[in-house]
């Protein structure tokens, strides 16, 4: 049975994390950043070249998979 002083406390542990662990929480910070601001980006690029593909007719290249991939790596570098 866990008394009310054992209790798992996430917050004090992401504390000690981050003031043990400075410059690569940071790295984090920025990796995450850049992954959800890249695929954003594809998404609305994926949505604006179908919406033109319909207007004009013309066929849509590449796929959503793989350049969400590739915004994934951009991300990560």
């Amino acid at each position: 049975m866990i008394s009310m002083g054992e209790k798992f406390e996430y917050t004090t542990l992401a504390q000690r994390y981050t003031a043990r662990f400075p410059v690569l929480t940071y790295v984090g910070i920025q990796v995450n950043f850049w992954i959800i601001a890249n695929s954003l980006l594809v998404t609305i690029l994926t949505l604006h070249a179908r919406i033109i593909s319909q207007v004009f007719q013309i066929p849509v290249a590449g796929a959503f998979g793989s350049s969400l991939l590739i915004a994934i790596l951009f991300g990560v570098l």
